[in-house]
């Protein structure tokens, strides 16, 4: 049911993950040389969109694995508006860290020319090492993800999160945060994981003509999960073209809650017991079911539900639980996409053809400022 390339995507997520862990572990040790490791003591995480999403997930591993203080900042403002005084500079800091799997998003090239010029020490990771991006930075991790069917970012949104996650363990376990015995189980942890994909799919399938005709959606989620409540609001918007929120959950309760069509708007609740805001999302989930609300609850814990508007997708309780508890929500994107007769970014074809081939965020002026 519901056939599309971005399903055909999520499909083949567990087999890409096994192949790309094989291919960037050992691209990431050879990264870095071990001094310049032990330089680092501030990394700044940049992208966009998809890969912006990334970076906050990506945050979450840096910060607790390799004890570095790490800052996400979206591209627009790196290269507008970032303040150059509130950097801190010595040799190899700030590490800047762009993600762009095309290399061609012109606000990315543009932070980076910027920070570059005043001394930091940029990174891509990126598919083109010869683009934009790649063109303003030291050094490059290379991601090869064999190409499929062009959909909404899928494959490439699951490679950058695992290439900041193994670069984390690797910087970690140089600079003595973590031993050797515990990146290794680390990384083990990471080749053997996976998720039950036909087991979503049905699930969200049998979800998929209610959810359908909801008036629109409503991302939550805190800290860890935040980076894939991003992602899942965004799929929303590229495959199905509906209103779609992210938000956390604190926000959520000082303000999206008043909303009156509360029936039918769908909710996307990520509650998680490793995450440090786990009480709050659990509070979020004793409100959506005083307001009826129907909800989809992605998590890793055992939860008494009362309300038959509720549906829970458990996973394992595991570390890197959100390298992979992004899959509902892309699969209820397509599915959507598919029941309404949408065509993914509207076919770049009428009031929307100015976004054709990557335009509108490729094609930007480039503007220097000091």
């Amino acid at each position: 049911m519901y056939e599309s390339p971005m399903k055909d995507q999520v499909l083949s997520i567990n087999s890409l993950l096994q192949e790309q862990y094989e291919d960037l572990e050992p691209k990431v040790r050879k990264l870095f040389p071990t001094p310049e490791i032990f330089n680092f003591q501030k990394i700044i995480l940049t992208g966009a969109g998809d890969s912006y999403a990334a970076a906050l997930v990506g945050k979450f591993y840096l910060e607790r694995f390799a004890g570095l203080q790490t800052e996400v900042v979206s591209a627009i403002d790196l290269s507008r508006n970032y303040q150059k005084e509130t950097l801190y500079f010595s040799p190899q800091n700030p590490l800047v860290i762009a993600i762009s799997n095309s290399g061609n998003v012109a606000r990315i090239g543009e932070a980076l020319a910027r920070t570059k010029n005043w001394g930091a020490y940029n990174v891509a990771i990126t598919a083109n090492i010869d683009s934009a991006v790649g063109k303003q930075c030291e050094r490059h991790l290379v991601t090869e993800i064999p190409k499929m069917a062009s959909s909404p970012g899928v494959r490439s949104y699951l490679v950058n999160v695992l290439a900041l996650i193994l670069l984390a363990i690797r910087l970690g376990e140089v600079k003595g945060k973590i031993t050797m015995d515990q990146a290794s189980e680390l990384r083990e942890n990471l080749h053997n994981l996976s998720c039950d994909l036909l087991t979503i799919e049905k699930t969200i399938d049998r979800l998929t003509p209610t959810w359908a005709q909801y008036t629109g959606y409503d991302f939550i989620g805190d800290g860890s999960d935040f980076g894939n409540v991003l992602y899942g609001s965004a799929k929303i918007l590229e495959a199905a073209g509906k209103y779609s929120m992210y938000v956390n959950t604190e926000e959520w309760l000082h303000l999206n809650f008043f909303l009156r069509k509360h029936q039918t708007t769908g909710t996307i609740l990520f509650i998680n017991q490793q995450n440090a805001g786990f009480s709050r999302e659990k509070e979020v989930l004793e409100y959506i079911e005083k307001l009826e609300r129907p909800a989809l609850v992605i998590t890793d814990t055992d939860l008494t539900i009362r309300n038959e508007k509720i549906t829970i997708i458990k996973f394992e309780k595991n570390i890197f639980h959100p390298l992979l508890q992004w899959v509902p929500a892309a699969f209820l994107a397509s599915n959507i996409a598919v029941e309404i007769g949408e065509e993914d970014g509207r076919g770049t074809k009428g009031p929307w053809a100015f976004a054709r081939n990557g335009a509108a965020v490729q094609k930007s002026k480039i503007v220097k400022i000091e």
